[in-house]
């Protein structure tokens, strides 16, 4: 039998490790990967930043003129504010997590704490912002049965830009995470 293909591997100590599943031997050999150059690491979190800015301004965007569309009477300032808030504050509990893991904070029981909040935030967001974002796609013509989509890509693709930057930030803890 053939040694398995190659998988690269987060150690506990944030290290990338290629691990090959030797299975003649029933053993396993890590072999450490290279570090992800600097300009590389820049590159990528400048990238994962403006899909994030992009799919929040989505999000803003989509519930603002969901709520505008079905304010009351009177309420319309207040109802596209109310529904930008949600976003706005992921976006900024995101950045506010990648600052306490550049700051070397982002081991303790602050760090997880913060996470966690964090993950509560998302939920909230996700939450009001899917319900806007699908009855949104149903007035513009994405059929009901299929309008639940159009809110997962935008809420997936915060989601997965936000786990990009947390994992290329806490490899490289001192960088910047704006990528400057």
């Amino acid at each position: 039998r053939v040694a398995s293909a190659p998988t690269l591997v987060t150690s506990a100590n944030g290290q990338s490790v290629i691990t090959i599943d030797d299975r003649r031997s029933g053993a396993g050999t890590n072999v450490p990967s290279p570090p992800m150059p600097a300009h590389a690491t820049r590159r990528a979190k400048r990238f994962f930043w403006t899909v994030l800015s992009m799919a929040t301004l989505a999000s803003v965007s989509g519930n603002v003129a969901h709520a505008l569309l079905n304010a009351a009477p009177g309420t319309a300032t207040v109802s596209a504010a109310a529904a930008a808030v949600p976003p706005i504050i992921l976006l900024a509990g995101i950045h506010g997590l990648g600052t306490l893991a550049r700051a070397r904070r982002g081991t303790g029981a602050a760090y997880w704490a913060a996470m966690a909040m964090t993950v509560l935030l998302a939920c909230g967001a996700f939450a009001l912002s899917f319900d806007a974002l699908r009855a949104l796609a149903i007035t513009a013509g994405i059929r009901s049965d299929l309008a639940w989509i159009w809110p997962l890509i935008i809420d997936l693709s915060i989601a997965q830009s936000t786990l990009a930057l947390l994992a290329l930030t806490r490899r490289n803890p001192g960088g910047s995470g704006t990528g400057e």
